[in-house]
């Protein structure tokens, strides 16, 4: 095949995985400008999403039509005729099945998650197997098979690799079968397993069993994928929290106050600390080279963030830090983008919390507007506040990791663009 002389008007895509990372791969063949994004998974759709992205840096909107030669996987495969892709004029054709023309139809395995949307997609109205077939690229007869193996699919989907095409039994089956009965109940008590104590374990179902077994770390790495068991480090502290305190908040309070307020009228607050000196643990470097690191800058402030319910409206963020007057901020307080106080350790004190509220207050009071405010019931967090246009909710102890608003990824997300490379 001739390639174009035309710039952006014909590319090949692959994916590679490395280091467990799964990346895709464009390339431009008049240029060679190759450009690559992170996807979580093979499924067609995320495949679309990422090459649409990829394209849309390396073509101009003006571009003519493009072709993206790609192998014969069953995530490309599905691409060959998609709409989104037909929007931004980019078509989709896998070059070894170009070359195997006239040859026997060689079989495509979907992908676990591949199987799940496509069962989905034949719940939709007006779809048929033939449709779901040619629309995913594999036979009539898979698809037959496939809707009968219906609910197997799913279950193996909320336990197993997603990415998994079939399922291979590993060595040491019924120990593999036993060890992971043993884990889901030692998870659902709370245990930290490690890898050793993965391996210990399996060699005693073994001997149980009356024989003699030895896993491996590659027989370890391929049960944890046969199973999607990855080794993470903890969040939160939801193992301490009080669930049916937080389960009655749901179901009893928060009802009220939907109720009573308006989904404008309803704030949350919460504190977080920041480490405005600390460098990212991860930069760049030459591969041969090592990142040097250093002593942690352990300088601190404590930012207050409150927002409402409906995401219209956000708080100016509440600083509190050790100095008075900071060198840096201008003779005039009121010129900073945020509101400023200062205590010995740079924390938050009910006197300040108080003052941010009794402010607050006044300015409500002045726009004939009553609100509803979220707050933990922490020491700094005083109730006994005199407010007019304020009602102060507090959350039952040791639930804010379950129901705390503002915990559940927004600070997170302003902390990661705040601390971002």
């Amino acid at each position: 095949m001739d390639l174009p002389g035309v710039v952006g008007t014909f590319f090949a895509a692959n994916t590679i995985k490395r280091e467990c990372q799964l990346l895709l791969l464009l390339r431009e063949y008049v240029t060679s400008l190759t450009m690559a994004c992170l996807v979580e998974d093979q499924c067609h759709s995320t495949l679309c999403d990422a090459l649409v992205q990829l394209c849309i840096e390396m073509r101009s909107l003006d571009s003519p039509p493009a072709l993206i030669r790609t192998d014969p996987a069953s995530g490309f495969t599905a691409l060959c005729n998609n709409d989104l892709l037909k929007q931004h004029r980019l078509s989709v054709r896998n070059f070894l099945r170009e070359s195997e023309h006239g040859s026997s139809k060689k079989r495509i395995d979907l992908s676990l998650a591949d199987k799940v949307q496509l069962l989905k997609h034949l719940q939709l109205p007006g779809v048929s197997q033939a449709s779901a077939a040619k629309k995913f690229g594999v036979s009539t007869s898979q698809v037959s098979r496939l809707v009968k193996a219906k609910q197997q699919i799913f279950d193996q989907f909320d336990t197993g690799n997603h990415n998994r095409k079939r399922q291979r039994a590993g060595k040491e089956e019924e120990v593999g079968s036993a060890l992971f009965l043993w884990f889901q109940q030692k998870i659902s008590q709370g245990a930290r397993l490690s890898g050793p104590l993965l391996k210990q374990k399996a060699t005693e179902l073994a001997a149980a069993e009356g024989s003699e077994f030895t896993p491996s770390d590659g027989w370890l790495s391929r049960w944890k994928s046969r199973h999607n068991i990855a080794y993470k480090k903890e969040q939160g502290e939801k193992q301490n929290a009080d669930f049916p305190a937080a389960q009655h908040w749901r179901q009893h309070i928060i009802p009220a106050i939907l109720q009573a307020y308006n989904k404008d009228d309803i704030f949350n607050a919460d504190e977080t600390g920041l480490y405005y000196r600390g460098l990212p643990d991860k930069g760049h470097c030459l591969k041969g080279d090592e990142l040097v690191g250093g002593k942690k800058a352990m300088e601190r402030i404590t930012t207050l963030v409150c927002a409402n319910m409906s995401g219209t409206e956000k708080r100016p963020l509440f600083i509190i830090g050790k100095s008075r007057q900071p060198r840096c901020f201008p003779r005039d307080p009121s010129r900073l983008p945020v509101d400023y106080g200062h205590s010995k350790n740079a924390w938050m004190t009910g006197e300040w919390f108080a003052k941010w509220l009794k402010k607050w207050d006044g300015e409500l009071r002045c726009k004939r507007r009553r609100i509803c405010l979220l707050v933990d019931n922490c020491s700094a967090h005083p109730s006994n506040v005199a407010l007019t246009n304020i009602e102060l909710k507090f959350l039952p102890p040791n639930t804010t990791s379950l129901i705390q608003p503002l915990d559940m990824g927004v600070i997170k997300t302003g902390r990661v663009t705040t601390e971002a490379d």
